[in-house]
């Protein structure tokens, strides 16, 4: 049942997972891609300079928040939800990076600031289901959908410095899907990343 599940990852959960772009640390294979609220919340206003109001910093908290835990981890196997109902959040989002200056704006002071909008990302379906199929017979039980912010680092290896493509990631939010193994050890999930690959680059939209 898992592996169905995987092989047919909703592509609208991959819009909906763009939450955050004050999240600027890329995801590590040594990261466990925990988020602590807080502390993005305390980074980006120290990065950007930005006083943030106490009631809008609670509203980014809140999507961070899963329980006791500030974690993407959640073990929840996830399952489809109508599209008009999935419309509703994502506006919700795009109101909400509105107010802390994040916008769909292509111009280069945005770019090279806060950083454009991000609404969504998107995978060709077939390249992407090859990957989660060898992801699986490679022992891969489960997807983990990352956050990360595009870095200079990153970008410099797979473009060319100040071409179209490299200024259009620039400061922009991704989504690195992570193939993880679940193993049980009596009465705890033991978890690990399988291989050394995550999977990215996909469109960003806008």
């Amino acid at each position: 049942m898992k592996s169905r599940n995987i092989a047919l990852l909703p592509l609208s959960l991959l819009i909906l997972l763009i939450l955050a772009n004050g999240c600027s640390q890329p995801a590590s294979p040594k990261a466990d891609c925990l988020i602590d609220s807080a502390s993005v919340c305390q980074q980006y206003n120290m990065t950007h300079n930005f006083e943030m109001k106490k009631d809008l910093e609670n509203s980014l908290l809140k999507l961070f928040s899963f329980g006791n835990s500030d974690s993407l981890l959640a073990q929840d196997d996830g399952e489809p939800v109508l599209i008009s109902e999935a419309d509703g959040c994502l506006k919700e989002f795009e109101s909400l990076m509105t107010l802390v200056g994040i916008k769909d704006d292509p111009s280069d002071a945005q770019r090279d600031g806060k950083g454009r909008l991000t609404r969504g990302i998107s995978f060709k379906s077939n390249p992407l289901v090859k990957w989660l199929e060898d992801v699986q017979v490679n022992g891969a039980d489960e997807i983990r959908i990352c956050l990360g912010r595009y870095n200079n680092t990153f970008l410099d290896k797979h473009f060319t410095s100040g071409s179209v493509e490299y200024n259009r990631r620039k400061n922009r939010v991704s989504v690195f899907l992570y193939p993880y193994k679940n193993t049980k050890s009596g009465t705890e999930i033991l978890s690990s990343i399988v291989g050394t690959e995550a999977y990215d680059l996909g469109g960003l939209h806008p």
